[in-house]
């Protein structure tokens, strides 16, 4: 009886049998792999926790925000020519001269003349102080800038921390205590050291209110006024000479016994 010949299998055989198992089972292990790292990447991105506190996206927005707010309230105050009809939520300067210790301020206006006056120092100043309507604070700095009209120049300028109270019988309105000139700026005109007079022509007078701790103004206008020496308690040649173009020291008469 004859029996059929099976192939005889060799050691090379299943050497190479068991290798091509292992590679195969190697690829699987690796594929699984594979396959489980992706899903573990994907799950962390997607719960990783967001931090709030980023510096290069929410401190940059922060910025942007804070700065757009103060463009914005830099272009309402430039818009802002005249009382507003919220007459609660505007404040509004009137400027004014002081003239004696407990007197009325006299009011400013356009083209007015404002008096020199002698001060204790030397030279020449203008008393200038201001009224504010529907002002809520109490101390404010009080600024005071003088150029040539037309420029940009600044001739003198003078700022001082001012004590606002009531105005008797005139409701919801303030002004720098007036029992006393310090509560008033003293801007210094003369001697004039310049190659223009300051006397009899208009300056421009710049007049700003600002309550701490903010840095911009609260309220601010702009009105030309023309110093003048017609009240000057040293005599008005003094005042005039004082005054006039490109002082030098003896000058005036009165100087000579200056140092």
């Amino acid at each position: 009886m004859l029996f059929p010949m099976m192939p005889q299998k060799s050691a090379r055989d299943d050497a190479i049998a068991d290798t091509s198992i292992a590679v195969t089972m190697v690829r699987s292990v690796k594929n699984d792999l594979a396959v489980t790292t992706f899903f573990v990447a994907a799950f962390a991105i997607g719960c990783a926790p967001v931090d709030d506190a980023s510096p290069s996206r929410d401190a940059g927005q922060n910025e942007h925000d804070a700065a757009a707010l103060r463009d914005r309230a830099a272009d309402d105050r430039a818009r802002h020519d005249g009382p507003s009809d919220d007459v609660g939520s505007s404040v509004e300067i009137l400027p004014a001269q002081y003239t004696e210790e407990n007197q009325p301020l006299r009011m400013l206006n356009e083209g007015d003349p404002i008096d020199l006056w002698p001060a204790p120092q030397g030279g020449h100043v203008v008393l200038v102080g201001a009224k504010l309507k529907h002002f809520a604070g109490e101390m404010a700095i009080l600024r005071v800038r003088v150029r040539y009209p037309g420029t940009a120049f600044i001739i003198a300028e003078e700022a001082r921390s001012v004590k606002f109270v009531a105005v008797p019988g005139e409701p919801d309105t303030k002004q720098p205590e007036i029992a006393t000139r310090t509560q008033v700026a003293h801007v210094p005109l003369c001697p004039d050291y310049d190659s223009e007079d300051m006397v009899d022509r208009p300056l421009e007078f710049s007049v700003q209110v600002t309550e701490p701790p903010a840095d911009e103004p609260t309220v601010q206008t702009t009105l030309h006024l023309s110093p003048s020496c017609r009240a000057s308690a040293e005599g008005e040649s003094f005042c005039r000479c004082e005054c006039s173009a490109n002082y030098v020291l003896g000058k005036c008469p009165r100087d000579a016994g200056r140092d």
